[in-house]
């Protein structure tokens, strides 16, 4: 029997106290953890709260967080972009209804 993980990611795209906050999922803090998990052959399943595409957090797409794991994953369904990349198949991505 294979180890599995679920992994819960965010659906908030922006603060409620101010929605012109754009907020999301920290990119790097899911892929070292992904790329962890992978490392010691965890079966990983990725959702979100509502389902589909979790937005990211724009600040982690910059220096010093945007390192060489966040830049591999980045495009993944998880995103909603380039849904090919390997990283993709590597996790299976599902979504809670």
């Amino acid at each position: 029997m294979s180890r599995r993980i679920l992994i819960v990611v965010s659906n908030v795209d922006h603060y409620e106290a101010d929605p012109s906050h754009p907020t999301g999922l920290w990119l790097s803090e899911l892929t070292h953890a992904c790329d962890i998990f992978e490392q010691h052959g965890l079966e990983q399943t990725i959702v979100s709260p509502a389902g589909g595409k979790s937005p990211l957090e724009p600040q982690s797409l910059k220096f010093p967080s945007y390192d060489a794991s966040a830049r591999s994953w980045h495009g993944d369904p998880v995103t909603g972009q380039n849904p090919g990349s390997a990283k993709a198949t590597a996790a299976k991505v599902a979504a809670l209804l």
